[in-house]
């Protein structure tokens, strides 16, 4: 039985939501490019400059996410929604022991998101005069793998300790499952070269594909 108190329950739910599309965002990025260095080949040899791009807006958009979940509940007069506010939310149910472990990983996810949110500030939400200027004489040292792993990690955890003490359940945040992710994409390209190589062996006609175009009308 589900026995979350507003507004603690509207709140986790509107963050629980971010959290699995940034699992689901952070999962065809390793598929993408943290799997092997064949498969970076692979996207190379396809479209070298788009997928270069794509890396780049994937990364870019999982580090603003998790920077934005530590943020405070309040900037420049406004309000967000945090992992604090869930923190404050506790505080108004007077169970002490439960805020204390929570805020305890508040406090730890903050601390892994130190780097993420300094780049955030410095370059990926703000253009930092200093730090565009430097440009490649300076550039900030980019996010590790295992820096975001560390993050998400907490992350789950945080989510996942009110999840069960309210419904007895968990999320595998970590385990989402996309119908059409970057594996699908992966073997669509390896079709799409040996369609090339078939081609070039004379096996498939040159205009193939034309022809093909044509008749379905694309």
């Amino acid at each position: 039985m589900d026995t979350m108190p507003e507004p603690l329950k509207g709140h986790w739910e509107a963050i629980d939501e971010e959290v699995v599309w940034l699992h689901g965002r952070w999962i065809i990025y390793r598929q993408l490019f943290g799997t092997s260095p064949e498969r970076v080949e692979l996207l190379n040899e396809s479209a070298a400059t788009f997928f270069f791009i794509i890396q780049t807006v994937l990364l870019n958009d999982v580090q603003l996410t998790l920077s934005k979940l530590a943020d405070p509940t309040m900037t420049s007069g406004r309000q967000n929604l945090t992992l604090e506010s869930l923190v404050k939310d506790i505080d108004q149910l007077g169970d002490a022991t439960l805020r204390r472990e929570v805020d305890g990983m508040r406090a730890d996810y903050q601390d892994r998101c130190r780097a993420v949110r300094h780049r955030r500030n410095k370059q990926l939400a703000h253009f930092d005069l200093a730090t565009l200027i430097a440009g490649k004489n300076a550039p900030l040292p980019g996010p590790s793998r295992q820096e975001i792993e560390a993050a998400l990690g907490v992350l789950r955890l945080f989510m996942n300790t009110l999840q069960q003490k309210f419904t007895h359940s968990e999320t595998a945040y970590d385990q989402f499952i996309l119908r059409s992710d970057g594996d699908q994409l992966l073997s669509v390209l390896k079709e799409g070269l040996r369609y090339e190589e078939l081609v070039d062996a004379g096996s498939v006609a040159w205009n193939d594909m034309l022809e093909h175009s044509k008749n379905h009308g694309t």
